[in-house]
């Protein structure tokens, strides 16, 4: 969904996926572009991905103060196949440098004048087999808010590994904004 092109005085944008599967795409659920102050929402609920060459979901330059996002109640089912890093994939230009290609990505690209953020998650699951974090999340020095991970499991044999090191472009990330990643629930079989 690209919101490049949306005024501020436009009516709510509210969208509610529900069961949809999305199968052997180039990206799975990709939002990008939600600018600040846009109001309404995006959901998807139930479903799955599977089989995707990069991200199963991607957020990408996504306002704290714009929309709220939530995906509830979905699968990620061996997504991001392909050996390439996110920014040799066709999606390159949406990746900056130290991108990876994993499950979930929340990515803002430099320069971006917001902070990012108002996603959640909830009762997601993760099954994977190779050996890379599960999650990454890349920010700038203005970093993601209020992002949540409530009831999300992860079966990968490698373990369950997220990446938030770059999430305040490399600077430590504060407590309280990135929450539920310590309660996620791994497994290292593949249920």
């Amino acid at each position: 969904m690209n919101g490049s092109n949306w005024g501020s005085g436009l009516s709510p944008v509210t969208v509610r996926f529900e069961n949809c599967v999305v199968e052997a795409n180039l990206v799975g659920w990709a939002i990008e572009f939600a600018h600040p102050n846009l109001s309404g929402s995006i959901d998807v609920a139930g479903g799955f991905t599977t089989q995707t060459a990069s991200h199963g979901i991607a957020l990408y330059d996504k306002a704290a103060s714009a929309l709220g996002v939530t995906f509830s109640d979905h699968s990620l089912l061996n997504v991001s196949t392909s050996s390439l890093n996110c920014s040799e994939l066709n999606a390159a230009k949406r990746c900056p440098a130290g991108a990876k290609n994993v499950p979930i990505a929340l990515i803002v690209r430099a320069g971006n004048p917001s902070v990012e953020g108002q996603v959640i998650f909830r009762n997601v699951s993760v099954w994977d087999h190779r050996f890379r974090p599960w999650v990454q999340v890349i920010g700038d020095v203005r970093g993601w808010q209020h992002v949540t991970f409530s009831s999300v499991s992860v079966s990968n044999p490698s373990g369950c590994m997220s990446n938030t090191s770059l999430a305040y472009g490399g600077q430590p990330v504060p407590a309280g904004v990135i929450n539920g990643l310590e309660a996620v629930k791994c497994t290292k079989d593949m249920e």
